[in-house]
């Protein structure tokens, strides 16, 4: 009787394996990682599996044995499952679908704090000071939306830049301003206006989305895996969404070529001063500030810059990017000198500092978002900014590579799909998995950041006032745009920077 029951379970549980079998084959099927031939290894190796331990189950020392690889088997195939999941999950959340990816303008209504209004309503009889030229799309759908919410037309006046409209409502021409968020970050990195969200507070907020073009349109998931492209890596540094517009203050571009299996990891500094591509060959600006008018602005500024097509984008909330580095454990990164952080006034503001020492640091994720950040500390500024940045980013992919990416898998992927955003279609990306999945061999990547000398001019977001900038010094561009085309081309890179030797 027992020696039945015996052999009844191990049915049971080897019907549970081929159950988990056909599930898990049915995950990896949706997910398309795997090419058809991989597949049907997967599957057969399961069905083998599953044939012998059914076999098993005839003899009472095998059966046993069987018991046990099943409940194995069916809890390895279950958490492969999950992982499958959960990942499939976050690609939803962070891949753009046919139209592209939604981005978001938060148009802000001002007042000061001491004013007396609570809602826009109270305000209605306000004049509302706004900018006359730039961003009038959204300032205009702003102003539709405010009259049909409280039924009345508002009175404008206009002024020709944002520390005009600022002024403005310090000085009580107005009674409250509408400026686009990404915008208004713009004024906190103007000297005399650093405390701007000190001073005012928020009324309302408007949003309105815009759609950034969808990768797909450019390159095929079908060609990504043959033919060079170029990915736009973008660190913003807004504490909302990673939809709403915003500064970028990492910008790396990443040259890959599928077929040699070369990626150039390019930096530009964030306050290089170029001319942005909507700016018609008006007055240059920071390269930061490209991210206010859309990430659309900043690929074709580096575009521009570098003489290259950028339509690829992965988009990083540096804020939220903490919580993926804490999720880990915390990283270790190779500091080349040793620093503090947080000496300048908006980080003492803050209440934070952090010292790093030259070697090996063992940083969480607040310390890591502190290592990426600081420029003031030395003397070249954006310029070893640059490669802390990709020092960050280097951390978190091998800290990837260790147990604690399954150990803590859930919590990283719920990170991750808060604090990324591509334009890349989830075919794009499965179709590189695939084929680094199909061969997996080793790619060759090669860090390099273009330099210049730090200056003080007026820029076309804020053209009365002198901002920090960062004059690109040609020779080093020349020799970017020369190793694009090397890889482009598929030519090695016979220049290694000290960050690839390490």
């Amino acid at each position: 009787m027992g020696r039945v029951v015996s052999k009844v379970i191990g049915f049971i549980l080897v019907l549970l394996q081929l159950i988990m079998s056909v599930v898990f084959c049915g995950f990896l099927l949706i997910s398309n990682y795997l090419t058809m031939d991989w597949m049907l290894i997967v599957a057969l190796i399961l069905l083998i599996l599953v044939l012998l331990n059914l076999i098993f189950q005839r003899w009472r020392v095998t059966g046993m044995i069987g018991k046990l690889l099943a409940v194995v088997l069916c809890a390895v195939l279950g958490y492969g499952c999950y992982i499958l999941f959960n990942t499939n999950a976050a690609l939803d959340k962070i891949t753009a679908d046919a139209d592209g990816y939604k981005e978001v303008n938060q148009m802000n209504i001002y007042v000061l704090n001491e004013d007396e209004a609570m809602t826009v309503e109270d305000a209605a009889s306000y004049t509302f000071g706004i900018l006359g030229s730039m961003d009038r799309e959204n300032t205009d759908y702003t102003v539709s939306e405010l009259e049909s919410s409280i039924g009345k037309s508002l009175t404008l006046k206009e002024y020709e830049d944002m520390t005009s409209l600022a002024d403005g409502l310090y000085a009580k021409e107005v009674g409250a301003v509408i400026i686009n968020e990404a915008y208004a970050s713009v004024l906190e990195d103007t000297e005399g206006y650093e405390d701007f969200h000190d001073k005012v507070r928020t009324l309302i907020s408007v949003k309105r989305q815009t759609s950034t073009k969808p990768a797909e349109s450019t390159i095929s998931a079908k060609d990504i895996v043959t033919k060079p492209f170029i990915l736009y890596l973008s660190g913003c540094d807004q504490s909302g969404k990673i939809t709403t517009r915003g500064r970028s203050d990492v910008n790396i571009l990443a040259v890959v070529n599928p077929k040699t299996k070369q990626i150039l990891l390019l930096s530009t500094p964030r306050d290089y001063y170029v001319e942005l591509s909507i700016a018609k060959g008006q007055m240059k600006d920071k390269l930061t500030h490209a991210g206010i008018y859309g990430i659309d602005v900043s690929m074709d500024t580096l575009g521009n810059l570098y003489d290259v097509d950028v339509d690829l984008y992965f988009k990083v909330n540096f804020t939220g990017f903490k919580e993926v580095i804490d999720a880990l454990g915390g990283i270790e990164v190779d500091s080349d000198v040793a620093f503090t952080a947080g000496t300048n006034a908006s980080s003492q503001s803050a209440g934070n500092t952090y010292s790093f020492t030259k070697g090996i640091n063992k940083l969480d994720g607040d310390a890591a978002l502190a290592f990426a950040r600081e420029r003031h500390a030395f003397a070249s500024g954006d310029n070893q900014r640059g490669k802390n940045q990709m020092k960050v980013i280097a951390g978190v992919v091998k800290k990837m590579q260790s147990t604690a990416l399954l150990t803590n898998y859930a919590q990283i992927m719920d990170s991750v799909s808060e604090s990324f955003e591509t334009n890349m279609s989830t075919s794009q990306i499965q179709a590189l998995v695939k084929m680094q999945l199909a061969d997996m061999s080793g790619w060759d990547i090669v860090s390099q950041a273009v330099t210049g000398t730090g200056d003080s001019t007026k820029v076309y977001s804020s053209p009365k006032l002198n901002h920090y900038v960062m004059i690109p010094d040609e020779e080093s561009v020349a020799e970017a745009k020369a190793m694009i085309k090397k890889v482009q081309d598929g030519e090695s890179l016979s220049e290694k920077s000290e960050d690839t030797e390490e």
